[in-house]
């Protein structure tokens, strides 16, 4: 789909709105290719002309809307994938440094729980013998 057509489907949109039309040929922050999956040749975002209005990204060999991006889908791309998966793009090009990241949060999660673990079972132990010793009266 030549970037005509996909100006045509921007300019459908909202008629005599400005649509601003952009060719990612390696995407971007919200919708990228990750290092599993094959380039996304033919990806374009519409941006819509009003501040923090939706973008739409639109693959244009199945033309396919592919992503709609509002603020309330910002802020959940960056809190829970962001989060959750370390679904950073600076991570996801350099598959090292996030095995690396990985392994340092694992570790740091296995630390804390042993370390509580260890700290609640001697406060637990501790308690229990008190209570077993005979009172002196």
């Amino acid at each position: 789909m030549p970037l005509a057509h996909v100006d045509a489907v921007a300019r459908s949109l909202q008629p005599g709105t400005p649509w601003v039309v952009e060719d990612l040929p390696d995407g971007d922050d919200y919708v990228f290719t990750r290092r599993h999956q094959p380039a996304k040749a033919g990806l374009y975002r519409i941006n819509s002309p009003l501040e923090g209005g939706p973008s739409l990204y639109l693959d244009a060999r199945r033309i396919k809307v592919v992503a709609v991006v509002d603020s309330a889908a910002r802020a959940h791309r960056w809190l829970y994938n962001g989060l959750h998966s370390l679904d950073f793009r600076l991570l996801y090009d350099r598959q090292g440094l996030w095995l690396a990241v990985v392994l340092g949060l694992l570790a740091g999660g296995t630390v804390t729980s042993v370390t509580a673990t260890r700290l609640c079972s001697r406060t637990l132990f501790r308690r229990r013998t008190r209570s077993r010793r005979p009172h002196s009266t």
